[in-house]
């Protein structure tokens, strides 16, 4: 068991892997993230008495999520899994690789910089005041040569520190009048839609009918049944969540009626209640499995509420049974005989 969880996310060519390396040595371990293909490597290394467990997260240069690997990146960031996010930059190319770094303090999570290739920077005549750009970020800064070794053990005594305090930097990044005006703007819709998230479980994402043969030809999909499906609901794990859902869900009005013949009205609701209740309880399930690398905190929540009411809505039951078993003794030992 680990004592922390740390990430490492950076550019690609920053030296991130180096780093990686450095920290894990031989002890890592490769899998994938859940419900994607992107390999998920992880490793592990003790300093201080500490035992930290590293995620080597895709490299990227945004969190605008425009790829898989990207989308895997800011979901792991997002989901708050890692005690401490180990941001390392190319100190040779400062500029460029700053640009990741403050949008990681905008998102207001735990992070460290790794100022990595120092002696690239010292060849280029590049002087960085590391203290300085510490009090700027507001955050920690190490600077550091991953290839060879130099600054990883001070990198490790930050990384314990920071991931005992996780203090989160209290910089606030200013933008010109008409950017923030924008961002402003783009709060309550963001704040409705992370609402809806919550209350969606399925990813019933329904829009307008009318325009859904446009939108099967944007999106390259056929207008079929199921095709139709994917524009409206949330892809084709959204779609196939749906059909779980009609499959097992309330019986067909025969059905229905045949129970009501055979027993009476109390079961005739328990039978479209439960079936219903269990239809949603096996699409919930399978949608927030698949989609778990999106919204792991969510999805887990959900899938640890609907199986705590399952359990009980099946110890209700085997208590409902026990109890009219003991009031009805000859009916059930007849029944036996």
């Amino acid at each position: 068991m680990s004592d922390y969880v740390i990430g490492v996310v950076g550019n690609p060519n920053c030296g991130k892997t180096t780093l990686f390396n450095a920290l894990t040595g031989t002890k890592q371990r490769v899998g994938n993230w859940p419900g994607v293909t992107v390999d998920r490597k992880s490793g592990e290394y003790t300093h201080q008495d500490k035992k930290i467990e590293v995620v080597d997260l895709p490299g990227f240069y945004s969190l605008s999520a425009a790829s898989l690997d990207e989308e895997v990146a800011r979901d792991y960031i997002l989901s708050g899994e890692g005690d401490l996010i180990v941001n390392i930059i190319d100190a040779s190319n400062l500029e460029r690789n700053l640009y990741l770094t403050v949008l990681l303090l905008e998102m207001k999570v735990p992070i460290v910089v790794a100022l990595n290739m120092m002696d690239m920077a010292k060849e280029r005549r590049i002087e960085i005041n590391v203290e300085e750009l510490s009090e700027r970020l507001g955050c920690p800064v190490v600077p550091m040569v991953a290839s060879r070794g130099k600054g990883v053990n001070e990198l490790k005594s930050v990384i314990n520190h920071s991931a005992e305090s996780k203090a989160v930097s209290e910089i606030r990044v200013m933008y010109p009048v008409e950017i923030q005006e924008a961002v402003d703007a783009l709060v309550p819709e963001i704040r409705n839609s992370a609402l809806d998230q919550k209350i969606d479980p399925l990813g019933l994402s329904v829009g307008d009918v009318s325009s859904m043969q446009t939108a099967a030809e944007e999106q390259e999909v056929s207008t079929g049944t199921f095709g139709a499906m994917v524009t409206l609901f949330d892809g084709r794990i959204g779609a196939f969540a749906y059909l779980l859902f009609i499959l097992l869900y309330f019986p067909c009005v025969a059905a229905i009626s045949a129970v009501y013949r055979e027993t009476n009205v109390k079961w005739t609701v328990f039978v479209g209640a439960w079936t219903t209740g269990l239809a949603y309880f096996a699409s919930i399930l399978f949608y927030q499995t698949a989609t778990i690398a999106r919204h792991p905190v969510s999805s887990l929540v959900w899938i640890g509420v609907l199986s705590v009411i399952f359990v009980a809505v099946i110890l209700i039951m085997r208590h409902i049974g026990n109890r009219e078993q003991k009031s009805m003794p000859g009916v059930f030992d007849g029944a036996q005989a």
